[in-house]
Formats: C-alpha cells, sequence, structure tokens
C-alpha cells in the first residue's frame, strides 16, 4: 500500500494545543519538502485579551541573511479577517527581514476568542491587542529587541497599520516595557520624519485623534528605495 496522502500545510502549522499562550513551536519539516525547511519557521499563540481570553496566532519566520541585525517586519493581512497565511504564501517573503505574519483580530485565521465579546474587534481594540503581542512577543524574543522593527500591511490593513503605530509610538512615549525600536517614517508637508508602509489600504500618518476617536488621515506615499526614501503626495480620502 502506498503511504497516506500528506496532511495539509495549514494543519501541520497548527501542532501545538490552544492552552498554552505565549508559547511557540518550531516547524523543522513539513509534509511534501524532502529534508529539513531550508528556513527557520516558528508559529505560536500570544494571548492579547486577558478578560475575553483572545490569542493571535502568529508565524514567525527568520531572514535569510543576517536575521540577529536585519530588520523586523510586523506584516497584517486586510480584509478585515483574512488570514495572515495569504501574506506568507502570496505576497512578502524574508530573505532580507525577519517576517512575523499575524492573524488578527480573533477571528482570523487560527486567531480566536473563547468568549464572544473577543470577536468583537473594531479598528482601536484590534489595533491595540496587536501592540499588546509585540509587546508579549519580544519579551519572548528579546534577542531581536535591538532590530529595527517595521509594520506594514495591505488592503484593509491600510487603515490599521497607522492605527497600531501611533499604540506602539504612545507605548514608546509612555515606557512601556520592553521598547520597541520603531523605525518607520511618516511625512508631515515636505520633511520626512516617520513613515509607514501599506499597499492598497493607503498610506497615512496619523495626524490627530479626536474626542470621537475618528482618526485624521493625511496621505503620503513613501516608498524604500536602496536605503533612502522617495516620497510623493497622494490624494485625501
Amino acid at each position: 500500500m502506498g503511504s497516506p496522502p500528506p496532511l495539509p500545510l495549514i494543519f501541520v502549522l497548527l501542532i501545538f494545543p490552544f492552552s498554552a499562550p505565549s508559547r511557540a513551536s518550531v516547524v523543522a519539516r513539513l509534509p511534501g519538502f524532502r529534508g529539513p525547511l531550508p528556513f527557520y519557521l516558528e508559529t505560536g499563540y500570544v494571548e492579547v485579551d486577558e478578560v475575553n481570553e483572545a490569542e493571535l496566532f502568529y508565524y514567525f519566520i527568520e531572514s535569510e541573511r543576517n536575521p540577529i541585525e536585519d530588520p523586523l517586519l510586523l506584516w497584517l493581512t486586510g480584509g478585515p479577517r483574512c488570514s495572515a497565511f495569504c501574506g506568507l504564501v502570496f505576497e512578502v517573503g524574508e530573505p532580507v527581514s525577519n517576517m512575523i505574519f499575524l492573524d488578527s483580530p480573533a477571528g482570523s485565521g487560527f486567531s480566536f476568542s473563547r468568549h464572544a465579546e473577543g470577536y468583537d474587534a473594531g479598528d482601536r481594540s484590534w489595533s491595540k491587542h496587536a501592540h499588546t503581542f509585540l509587546l508579549k512577543w519580544f519579551i519572548d524574543h528579546p534577542k531581536f529587541l535591538s532590530n529595527p522593527l517595521y509594520i506594514a500591511g495591505d488592503s484593509y490593513a491600510g487603515k490599521i497599520v497607522p492605527i497600531v503605530t501611533q499604540e506602539v509610538l504612545n507605548g514608546i512615549e509612555a515606557g512601556k516595557q520592553p521598547p520597541l525600536n520603531l523605525q518607520i517614517y511618516l511625512v508631515e508637508e515636505e520633511e520626512a520624519t516617520k513613515a509607514i508602509a501599506t499597499d492598497n489600504g493607503g498610506q497615512a500618518e496619523v495626524k490627530e485623534v479626536g474626542d470621537g476617536g475618528e482618526e485624521e488621515l493625511d496621505h503620503h506615499i513613501v516608498n524604500a528605495i536602496s536605503g533612502g526614501y522617495k516620497r510623493g503626495r497622494s490624494g485625501r480620502r
């Protein structure tokens, strides 16, 4: 008799119990691929909401160049609620940067909540959970704290990336630990200060948060090219 068909990749990556938040597992081999994987792949859960017991699932792949010094990029897939697995297999890779593909918010991919309220995630709570994820992930992976941190995404994540960025910046200013080495750049008028890289969802600077919680976005295009930045302005939405 022939060997049984290999399990789908998506199920192989989910190899540890749901009751293990902030724990990770290294995936060294996959069905259909001969020998060990030629890159470091880690999957895991991080609890981001203790009240609703919500946990976010992630895929972490080390840079193929120099993971100790190369940038670390958090990738958020749009939708909303599309799995980051799409970004991993179809959109971006890790030859020159460490990559975290995050299933967020709860209900995306393998991310879940033990209470229904944990799935009621608007843009603001989604962004707070992403920030909480980063803080806890770095506590478990302190060797990457000095790596430049970038936050990026596509489609609907074009709305989320600026808000996550503001959450991270607020946390840095408030002295939250561990300190995150945020290295994105935003453009204000003609002067480049800090910035966000996103896809068709929009490139934006969070200028002001009003009493109603609505962000006023000043849209710009910022592309990293050969170590520098090429700037251009997009129309307001």
